[in-house]
């Protein structure tokens, strides 16, 4: 990948990928392809005032690597070149990651508000004078300062595009919004977002591996760590005391989980069984009404293993394996008493065979003479045998002792109210 003096260029080191700005490239034999430069930090891992989400800081930290570890380029630009390109990087000044000192330690102010630029704002460079203006100071289409035209861009986002950076997914803020959870007490709440927080921002200064397996798998790391914070907050919130599990207690834990799932796929992050149950484990585990699942984990009681084998029925929160059971308990009721309903019907109208009753001449009613049924399967023939060989009374107390063993006594009693059978 070809570079000149000036760029900006995401390169990997020691394997991260960090930003630099290109001073110069050798291509003599003792130092061919190599280039040479100063480390660059993103303003958004160190905020300061008026600072964009474009924006870099240019830092004295010398670097040398080999053309092979660039990865991308980008241009590098003062404020009023961006101004006008509105892509790549902005840099107005340095800074000091081991003190935290900007040089300079504030930004210059041209607008008539006497406010810095903040890129992320809408602001035009006026192109006859050295100031810089915020739109929103404007009255008009015309420079305060020099009266002269000024060529307002009003991009249709606030913010400008900036240069993708390879970060690791793992804001974990945004995997759990705490409010959204009821156990947890003020108190422990505030304790959880600040420790998400902190590993935020430890997280957004590494990069992730080009390698996507390692992407995914640190992912699912990132958001079973996260729902144990989240159980041991909800515990402390609970029994008001300290939990004994440290976070690198819990780090060690969702290695585990998420070893155990890959190991259980062939090693194998491609395949349906992983992503199934990848969804199916994030999901459960995170579940505001599931706090007994996460709780488990983190007390030992299901282990690594056994969780990822685990169907989503298993996983589900006590609430919803209740209303299950409840579900399914009705369901098999409803069947009972739609079958009792049809054997009860049967069973009053059991005397009707085929062949039925003979027309009779002049009159005269014919002669009753039952003949064989056609039986069409051992049910419908133990049915009629029962008919045949019981009284009316003796097959009404069989039916209400088979009721009885399934149904309680208000649901016998209606059942056979139905039938028009006698349950005194």
């Amino acid at each position: 990948m070809e570079v000149t003096s000036g760029q900006a260029v995401e390169y990997e080191e020691a394997g991260q990928l960090r930003w630099a700005v290109v001073e110069t490239v050798r291509s003599n034999q003792a130092q061919q392809d190599h280039w040479h430069g100063k480390e660059l930090v993103l303003a958004r891992n160190h905020p300061s005032p008026a600072s964009g989400q474009s924006e870099v800081y240019l830092t004295s930290r010398p670097v040398h690597n080999h053309k092979s570890t660039i990865r991308q380029v980008c241009p590098l630009l003062e404020l009023r070149v961006w101004a006008r390109e509105r892509k790549g990087f902005l840099w107005r000044r340095w800074f000091k990651p081991d003190t935290g000192v900007f040089d300079p330690a504030t930004l210059p102010t041209s607008c008539t508000c006497a406010l810095p630029i903040n890129p992320d704002q809408p602001f035009v460079a006026c192109e006859s004078c050295p100031a810089i203006l915020h739109v929103s100071c404007l009255s008009g289409s015309q420079c305060p300062k020099c009266e002269s035209a000024l060529s307002i861009k009003r991009p249709a986002s606030p913010i400008p595009e900036a240069p993708q950076v390879k970060t690791l997914k793992t804001d974990r803020c945004a995997l759990l919004q705490v409010s959204k959870y009821p156990l947890l007490n003020p108190l422990a709440a505030c304790d959880l977002e600040r420790t998400l927080q902190r590993l935020t921002e430890e997280s957004s200064k590494a990069v992730s591996s080009p390698n996507s397996t390692d992407q995914v798998r640190q992912s699912l790391r990132d958001k079973v760590l996260a729902a144990l914070l989240l159980s041991r907050a909800e515990q402390r919130s609970q029994d008001n005391s300290s939990d004994t599990h440290s976070l690198a207690t819990l780090t060690s834990l969702s290695l585990e989980v998420e070893a155990a799932l890959f190991f259980s796929s062939k090693e194998s992050i491609g395949c349906e069984n992983y992503r199934k149950r990848f969804r199916t484990l994030v999901f459960n585990l995170l579940d505001e009404r599931n706090p007994d699942l996460r709780a488990a984990v983190l007390k030992g009681e299901i282990t690594p293993h056994a969780l990822v084998y685990m169907d989503s029925k298993d996983m589900a929160s006590g609430c919803m394996k209740r209303a299950r059971e409840m579900r399914e308990r009705k369901y098999l009721e409803e069947q009972l008493i739609k079958q009792a309903e049809e054997e009860a019907e049967e069973a009053r109208n059991g005397k009707v065979r085929e062949g039925g009753v003979e027309d009779g001449k002049d009159g005269d009613t014919a002669e009753f003479t039952p003949t064989p049924c056609l039986r069409q399967d051992s049910s419908h023939s133990r049915l009629h045998d029962l008919v045949a060989e019981n009284s009316p009374a003796q097959l009404a107390q069989k039916i209400r002792k088979r009721l009885g063993q399934y149904l309680l006594p208000d649901q016998v009693r209606a059942v056979l109210k139905t039938a028009e059978i006698d349950y005194t």
